[in-house]
Order: structure tokens, then sequence, then C-alpha cells
């Protein structure tokens, strides 16, 4: 399996990049990701009662409909790394989603603690060491047997588009900050279980919703 691209920006210049992009960021790139973000959440299938946490909520689209899926009984938790972001997803969440500062790899929160932990267009940002640790933070917050809902860029079955953007991301590495990646294989190596996997475009470029699960005896 070939390797995938470093990233060459660091935790720092994301939250500075994001932070300074939040007040833009619906109506630019989050345009073009809505209905991938849309399938993956539908993927999630949150149900009412549940503890949901979405990693890197962004200007909280996904986690006003994750909000809204797990009801009054639930909890809806957004972390992120720009504040910029969580001042967005606060106004569309409109109180009905708890949020705070962090980082994927450093969660601020308690373990064996949720039903379900999203994620789209994150993970493929973290540095390639990062991944794993990321992924190790998502088992330890799951309870026994909770899903894990990933969407990323993919590096299998790459394209045309794959190969120019990662000639891309590799010349101008701030530009195309993030890269494709093999993500199910990854949660996969963490201890996931994986479950269905769709293949879906995203910019002309393949992108893949992985759903997973922590093991029901939380090994």
């Amino acid at each position: 399996m070939p390797e995938i691209l470093p990233v060459r920006t660091t935790s720092r210049d994301a939250q500075r990049t994001y932070d300074r992009l939040s007040r833009i960021y619906d109506r630019t790139e989050g345009v073009f990701e809505r209905s991938a973000i849309r399938r993956a959440v539908d993927l999630a299938a949150a149900r009412p009662g549940e503890a949901a946490l979405e990693i890197g909520p962004g200007p909280g689209r996904a986690l006003a409909r994750l909000a809204a899926a797990v009801g009054a009984n639930g909890a809806a938790v957004g972390v992120d790394l720009a504040p910029g972001m969580l001042r967005e997803a606060r106004r569309r969440c409109d109180g009905h989603a708890m949020l705070a500062l962090g980082d994927a790899t450093r969660l601020p929160v308690a373990g064996d603690r949720f039903d379900l932990v999203f994620m789209s267009f994150v993970l493929e940002l973290l540095p390639t060491d990062a991944i794993a640790i990321a992924l190790t933070e998502i088992r330890r917050v799951l309870k026994p047997g909770g899903r894990f809902v990933n969407l990323s860029l993919t590096r299998d079955s790459p394209n045309l588009m794959t190969r120019l953007y990662e000639r891309g991301h590799a010349l101008f590495p701030r530009l195309l900050d993030c890269r494709p990646i093999y993500a199910a294989s990854s949660a996969a190596a963490a201890g996931f279980e994986i479950g269905t996997v769709r293949r879906i475009g995203v910019w002309g470029l393949p992108a893949d919703i992985v759903l997973a699960r922590k093991a029901e005896d939380g090994i």
C-alpha cells in the first residue's frame, strides 16, 4: 500500500486557517461538501436519547442535524480546534449542542461516553502519525458497541483527480492542506470493527464514508 502524503502544516497553522475562514467557509468550501456530509449523517443514523460527538463540526451543519436526531433526551457535543468555527456552530445549533475547544488527538471528554462519534473531512488534515492517535482517542470516548462514522478523501482506488490533487498538495501544502488517506484500513488497524464503506465523489475526488464500531467488550 503506497504511503499517504505528509501534512506540512501544524495544528496551530490549521487553527489559524480555519479561524480565519470561519465566517465564509459555509458559503465557499462548505457548499461542495454538503451533499457528502448529509449522506454521512444519514449513515450515522443518530437516534433519540443517544449521546453524539462531532469532531471538527466547522460551521455546524452536521452537528445541528445530529442534535435534532438525538433530541432533548440525548446529547450532542462538538469539539473544534478553531474558536471561529465554534462561534458559527454555536449560532447554527442555537443552544441544542454543547461546544468545546479541543484537538482530535486530545479530546476534552470522558471515556465510554458516546454512542456515536462523527467526523467529516478532518482526519485527512492530521499529520500521518496523529491519525492513529486520534482514532485511539475516538475508541476511548465511545461506549462499547458505539458507532464511528468518518467521511474522508480516500487513496483507495485513486483516479486522475486524486493524482492531480496530490501533486497540488505537494506543491501548495498550505492551500491544499488535506490529502487522501486510507480511512477504513486505518480504523481497522486502530481496533475498530469495520461495517459499511460507501464510495462517493467530492470535487471529482473519491471519498469514503466508513461506518465502524467499537467492540462490545470495549477491547
